[in-house]
Protein backbone atom coordinates (compact mmCIF):
# COMPACT_ATOMS: atom_id res chain seq x y z
CA UNK A 1 0.00 0.00 0.00
CA UNK A 2 2.75 2.28 0.70
CA UNK A 3 6.38 2.67 -0.87
CA UNK A 4 9.40 1.33 1.47
CA UNK A 5 10.28 5.13 2.61
CA UNK A 6 6.93 5.35 4.02
CA UNK A 7 6.72 1.67 5.57
CA UNK A 8 10.12 2.71 6.98
CA UNK A 9 8.96 5.43 8.44
CA UNK A 10 6.04 4.27 9.89
CA UNK A 11 7.26 1.04 11.03
CA UNK A 12 10.13 3.13 13.10
CA UNK A 13 6.59 4.54 14.34
CA UNK A 14 5.69 0.96 15.67
CA UNK A 15 8.66 -0.30 16.73
CA UNK A 16 8.71 2.91 18.73
CA UNK A 17 5.44 2.49 20.16
CA UNK A 18 5.71 -1.09 20.75
CA UNK A 19 9.43 -0.35 22.81
CA UNK A 20 7.25 2.39 25.32
CA UNK A 21 4.27 0.72 25.97
CA UNK A 22 5.41 -3.19 26.11
CA UNK A 23 9.14 -3.27 27.14
CA UNK A 24 9.55 -0.30 29.48
CA UNK A 25 6.42 -1.03 31.14
CA UNK A 26 4.28 2.06 30.45
CA UNK A 27 1.17 0.14 30.22
CA UNK A 28 1.36 -2.58 33.28
CA UNK A 29 -0.42 -6.00 33.67
CA UNK A 30 -2.91 -5.09 36.09
CA UNK A 31 -5.07 -1.59 36.09
CA UNK A 32 -6.35 0.10 39.10
CA UNK A 33 -10.29 0.55 39.51
CA UNK A 34 -10.52 4.23 38.25
CA UNK A 35 -7.17 5.65 36.38
CA UNK A 36 -4.59 4.71 34.83
CA UNK A 37 -1.61 7.48 34.18
CA UNK A 38 1.65 6.80 32.08
CA UNK A 39 3.95 9.44 32.52
CA UNK A 40 7.21 9.68 30.17
CA UNK A 41 6.05 9.33 26.57
CA UNK A 42 7.81 10.43 23.57
CA UNK A 43 4.92 12.77 22.54
CA UNK A 44 6.39 13.23 19.04
CA UNK A 45 6.39 9.29 18.14
CA UNK A 46 3.25 8.56 20.19
CA UNK A 47 1.38 11.09 18.92
CA UNK A 48 2.67 10.11 15.14
CA UNK A 49 1.97 6.37 15.79
CA UNK A 50 -1.82 7.16 16.26
CA UNK A 51 -1.68 9.19 13.52
CA UNK A 52 -0.95 6.86 11.16
CA UNK A 53 -3.02 4.35 12.42
CA UNK A 54 -5.41 6.79 11.73
CA UNK A 55 -4.37 8.09 8.19
CA UNK A 56 -3.25 4.33 6.95
CA UNK A 57 -7.22 3.60 8.10
CA UNK A 58 -8.83 6.40 6.13
CA UNK A 59 -7.10 5.74 2.88
CA UNK A 60 -7.36 1.91 3.28
CA UNK A 61 -9.88 0.31 0.79
CA UNK A 62 -10.47 -3.00 3.23
CA UNK A 63 -13.53 -4.06 4.71
CA UNK A 64 -12.30 -3.88 8.51
CA UNK A 65 -11.56 -0.06 7.69
CA UNK A 66 -14.40 1.23 5.53
CA UNK A 67 -15.91 3.38 8.38
CA UNK A 68 -12.84 5.40 8.74
CA UNK A 69 -13.40 8.62 6.07
CA UNK A 70 -11.14 11.41 7.11
CA UNK A 71 -12.07 13.98 4.06
CA UNK A 72 -10.15 16.75 4.30
CA UNK A 73 -8.47 15.59 7.51
CA UNK A 74 -6.84 13.14 5.20
CA UNK A 75 -4.23 15.13 3.29
CA UNK A 76 -2.89 16.92 6.36
CA UNK A 77 -2.74 13.86 8.27
CA UNK A 78 -0.62 12.59 5.61
CA UNK A 79 1.91 15.74 5.74
CA UNK A 80 2.20 16.06 9.20
CA UNK A 81 3.66 12.12 8.91
CA UNK A 82 5.75 12.79 6.11
CA UNK A 83 7.34 15.71 7.19
CA UNK A 84 7.32 14.88 11.50
CA UNK A 85 5.52 17.92 11.60
CA UNK A 86 3.68 17.05 15.10
CA UNK A 87 0.21 18.57 16.05
CA UNK A 88 -0.14 19.96 19.37
CA UNK A 89 -2.42 18.44 21.21
CA UNK A 90 -5.48 19.78 20.91
CA UNK A 91 -5.01 19.03 16.99
CA UNK A 92 -6.24 15.76 16.47
CA UNK A 93 -6.59 14.92 20.38
CA UNK A 94 -5.95 11.32 21.60
CA UNK A 95 -7.80 9.74 24.48
CA UNK A 96 -8.01 5.90 25.44
CA UNK A 97 -9.69 4.19 28.30
CA UNK A 98 -7.68 1.03 29.40
CA UNK A 99 -9.96 -1.99 29.00
CA UNK A 100 -9.45 -4.76 31.95
CA UNK A 101 -9.75 -8.20 33.52
CA UNK A 102 -13.22 -7.87 35.89
CA UNK A 103 -11.96 -11.18 37.86
CA UNK A 104 -7.78 -10.63 37.44
CA UNK A 105 -7.95 -7.12 36.82
CA UNK A 106 -4.97 -7.75 34.43
CA UNK A 107 -5.22 -5.37 31.03
CA UNK A 108 -6.77 -7.13 28.23
CA UNK A 109 -4.50 -6.83 25.66
CA UNK A 110 -5.93 -9.61 23.72
CA UNK A 111 -8.56 -7.99 22.47
CA UNK A 112 -8.18 -6.01 18.91
CA UNK A 113 -11.35 -4.46 16.87
CA UNK A 114 -10.91 -2.26 13.60
CA UNK A 115 -11.64 1.46 14.06
CA UNK A 116 -15.52 2.47 13.81
CA UNK A 117 -16.62 5.99 13.64
CA UNK A 118 -19.13 7.82 15.74
CA UNK A 119 -20.06 10.87 17.47
CA UNK A 120 -19.60 11.88 21.01
CA UNK A 121 -22.24 14.38 21.95
CA UNK A 122 -22.09 15.33 18.32
CA UNK A 123 -18.91 15.50 17.58
CA UNK A 124 -17.00 13.08 15.05
CA UNK A 125 -14.17 10.54 16.56
CA UNK A 126 -12.59 7.21 15.51
CA UNK A 127 -11.72 4.69 17.58
CA UNK A 128 -9.76 1.38 17.91
CA UNK A 129 -9.53 -1.53 20.40
CA UNK A 130 -5.53 -2.40 20.61
CA UNK A 131 -2.64 -2.67 23.23
CA UNK A 132 -5.60 -3.27 26.36
CA UNK A 133 -6.97 0.35 25.34
CA UNK A 134 -9.94 1.49 23.17
CA UNK A 135 -8.13 4.49 21.64
CA UNK A 136 -10.70 7.65 20.61
CA UNK A 137 -9.43 9.96 18.02
CA UNK A 138 -10.89 13.05 17.14
CA UNK A 139 -10.44 14.78 13.53
CA UNK A 140 -13.03 17.56 14.20
CA UNK A 141 -12.44 21.21 14.48
CA UNK A 142 -14.84 21.42 17.69
CA UNK A 143 -13.13 20.43 20.88
CA UNK A 144 -14.24 16.67 21.90
CA UNK A 145 -16.85 16.90 24.56
CA UNK A 146 -14.08 15.12 27.22
CA UNK A 147 -12.32 16.53 29.96
CA UNK A 148 -9.26 18.11 28.51
CA UNK A 149 -7.28 16.17 31.30
CA UNK A 150 -7.53 13.04 29.95
CA UNK A 151 -6.01 13.82 26.71
CA UNK A 152 -2.85 13.08 25.44
CA UNK A 153 -0.47 16.00 26.47
CA UNK A 154 2.26 17.60 25.36
CA UNK A 155 4.41 16.46 28.36
CA UNK A 156 4.13 13.15 27.54
CA UNK A 157 1.14 12.26 30.20
CA UNK A 158 -2.10 10.16 29.71
CA UNK A 159 -4.57 9.96 31.98
CA UNK A 160 -6.79 7.04 31.17
CA UNK A 161 -10.38 6.10 32.41
CA UNK A 162 -9.91 2.05 33.58
CA UNK A 163 -13.15 0.25 32.24
CA UNK A 164 -14.16 -3.45 32.66
CA UNK A 165 -14.05 -4.78 29.24
CA UNK A 166 -17.45 -6.88 30.57
CA UNK A 167 -19.01 -3.47 31.05
CA UNK A 168 -18.29 -2.46 27.51
CA UNK A 169 -20.87 -3.24 24.56
CA UNK A 170 -19.18 -3.13 21.64
CA UNK A 171 -16.82 -5.87 23.31
CA UNK A 172 -19.40 -7.99 24.69
CA UNK A 173 -21.62 -8.02 21.00
CA UNK A 174 -18.25 -8.60 19.62
CA UNK A 175 -17.25 -11.92 21.72
CA UNK A 176 -21.05 -13.06 21.45
CA UNK A 177 -20.75 -12.89 17.56
CA UNK A 178 -17.05 -14.38 17.43
CA UNK A 179 -18.23 -17.45 19.80
CA UNK A 180 -21.73 -17.76 17.52
CA UNK A 181 -18.98 -17.91 14.42
CA UNK A 182 -17.06 -20.45 16.22
CA UNK A 183 -19.31 -22.61 17.40
CA UNK A 184 -20.87 -22.68 13.55
CA UNK A 185 -17.70 -22.90 12.00
CA UNK A 186 -17.15 -26.13 14.39
CA UNK A 187 -20.07 -27.41 13.96
CA UNK A 188 -19.93 -27.67 10.12
CA UNK A 189 -16.38 -28.82 11.01
CA UNK A 190 -17.93 -31.84 12.07
CA UNK A 191 -20.39 -33.39 9.79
Amino acid sequence: MLCDTCEQRIGRLERSFSQAWYHRGLIPKTAPPDFLDVHGLDYSQFKLFHLSLLWRAGVASTRPFGQVRLGPYEEPLRRSILDVNVPPAHEYPIYAFVLRDPNTHEVEHAIVMPPSSRRIEGVRCYSAIFAGCEWFYFVAQAMPPLPRSLMLSDAGMLRMPVINYTDHKSVTDFIKKWNQSTRRSLGRGST
